[in-house]
């Protein structure tokens, strides 16, 4: 381009307050390195453009990265293949000469800011040269002068600091089909956007998360899901590198992987006891200012082209209040931006409510402000399960991962799993001969502990029960209470047998009835055991 590519107030009067190479400048720094659109336009819009194709190239720059495509003059080419004034400039060549620009490899940023200021320069001259002429009209009101002049000083959106808007108009699309919607986890995490993985203190958020991400890296199905393969990122603020490498070995074993399966395709990072994780901080006017540690984390995830990002988790991520839903929107927005510029799925990971934590199913599955769940298209719950769908006994290891919110697919659907040799399986991805085992186990172990759990509740309230056949026979009067968990009177008598036999319960003096001046037995906890009554 050359310094004479310059508009003129007339002839021969090229105007000192436009530089049409800072303008192209911009753009071609737009085409060619994509990652500066956001930057650029916060310090210049449209309307600061004085060349009309310039502003329209500008425009529609900001259209297509808002929807996620690259920019590049061969995708801007069919857009503009038919403009004239494009063509008074040299047609579309003059896109490629835009990105041949040495501005736009040096100082794009600078030039933007040139732009913007020549802008103000000139809308400051034009209001100046209306306020001339219309002070020479005396009829004209001097509030009205000022008016006017304000209009052209400062008109709508000009000088503000914030991109154009992403405006579409329909007629764009027709006679084309919309692109069909990607997902990462097929039916529950899409891509674009950020989700979040709640579930309570100890039933594991962490082990899942980098298990998925071990899945989506490696190529594998997650717990029988179909996920994609792409390079994935995982960052704790919680955990040391060192258990990240243990958990690492466990999931490896489970899905039959070795570490250099995952070479350049997974990426650990620990930020424990790292002094300013938070991703942002709310200044006194209630604005999120990003900090440095989010433009740390959104460049590697970047750099390393993930698709996929988990980040554990809000307590140490989030740096509002968690009850304030504007905070929350602001925050997750922030997830959001991530989420569109690697073009894959940020997941957060979190706890629930206090109530949900203490056992009450009626308690929210995230803590604070409903703008939790509204502000993500996509939110996990992962819980403990005693049985699968089919009613066969999980026990302790238990673990259901529940679909709460999907924008894009159907909601409330569970898979079902257990945590095994340190990592989580299906039984339907495990020999019969183990399933059939690790299920007797488990339900023994689960009829075991309801047992337990209605004995202890019954020697709390001074209430004996019997191991003899009777109106206070054991099976019998636990079958009754919320305690057993829906089991039988058979599955408790066999329970209590078991629990003989090992010697975790006796028959045995419990207290002295001094109402009927007696003596109390029945069943007791065998001194000792961290149960032990009498």
């Amino acid at each position: 381009m050359s310094v004479a590519n310059v508009v003129s107030l007339g002839p021969g009067q090229p105007d000192p307050l436009t530089n049409v190479e800072a303008e192209g400048a911009v753009l071609g720094a737009m085409m060619i390195d994509n990652s500066i659109i956001d930057d650029a336009a916060r310090k210049v819009v449209a309307a600061d453009f004085a060349i009309d194709i310039h502003a329209r190239l500008f425009s529609t720059i900001l259209a297509l990265h808002a929807t996620g495509k690259g920019v590049n003059p061969i995708i801007l080419k069919p857009m503009f293949e038919s403009d004239e004034q494009l063509a008074q400039v040299g047609g579309l060549s003059y896109l490629a000469r835009l990105t041949g620009s040495s501005l736009a490899l040096l100082a794009p940023l600078d030039m933007a800011l040139q732009v913007h200021d020549l802008a103000v320069r000139r809308r400051i001259r034009d209001g100046l040269s209306l306020a001339v002429q219309s002070c020479v009209d005396l009829a004209t009101p001097t509030a009205n002068i000022i008016s006017k002049v304000d209009t052209v000083i400062r008109p709508d959106g000009a000088g503000d600091d914030c991109p154009e808007l992403p405006a579409f108009d329909p007629a764009e699309w027709i006679g084309k089909m919309p692109p069909a919607r990607e997902f990462i986890l097929q039916g529950w995490v899409i891509r674009g956007a950020c989700g979040l993985l709640s579930g309570q203190e100890g039933v594991g958020k962490s082990l899942i998360a980098q298990q998925m991400a071990t899945c989506a890296a490696a190529g594998l199905p997650f717990l029988g899901l179909e996920i994609e393969h792409v390079p994935t990122v995982y960052i704790t603020c919680e955990d040391p590198i060192e258990e990240l490498w243990r958990r690492q070995e466990d999931i490896n074993n489970s899905l039959g992987l070795t570490m250099a399966d995952l070479s350049g395709k997974l990426l650990l990072i620990s930020l424990k006891g790292v002094i300013g994780n938070e991703l942002g901080t709310f200044d006194a006017d209630g604005k999120l200012q990003i900090a440095p540690r989010f433009h740390q984390i959104e460049r590697k995830c970047v750099s390393f082209g993930a698709g996929l990002v988990f980040l554990d988790n809000a307590a140490h991520l989030f740096p509002g209040n968690e009850n304030a839903r504007h905070d929350v929107a602001a925050f997750l927005g922030l997830l959001e931006r991530m989420s569109e510029k690697i073009n894959g799925s940020v997941i957060l990971l979190a706890h629930p409510n206090k109530q949900h934590a203490q056992g009450n199913k009626q308690g929210n599955e995230y803590s604070g402000s409903t703008g939790w769940s509204a502000h993500v298209r996509n939110r996990l719950f992962l819980d403990w399960a005693d049985k699968d769908s089919d009613g066969n006994f999980l026990g302790d290891d238990g673990r259901v991962l529940r679909k709460s919110k999907a924008n894009y697919g159907k909601k409330g659907e569970e898979i079902h799993f257990r945590w095994h040799d340190w990592a989580f399986v299906r039984d339907a991805d495990l020999p019969e001969d183990a399933v059939a085992e690790l299920r007797e186990v488990s339900r023994a172990n689960f009829e075991n502990e309801c047992f337990e759990a209605c004995l202890e509740q019954r020697l709390s309230e001074r209430r004996a029960v019997s191991e003899k056949s009777g109106a206070n026979f054991a099976p019998k009067v636990f079958s009754t209470m919320p305690e057993a968990r829906g089991c039988t009177r058979d599955q408790l008598s066999a329970a209590m047998d078991r629990l003989f036999r090992v010697g975790r319960i006796e028959r045995g003096f419990l207290w002295r009835n001094s109402g009927e001046g007696r003596d109390d037995h029945g069943l007791r906890f065998v001194s000792g055991n961290p149960n032990g009554v009498g």
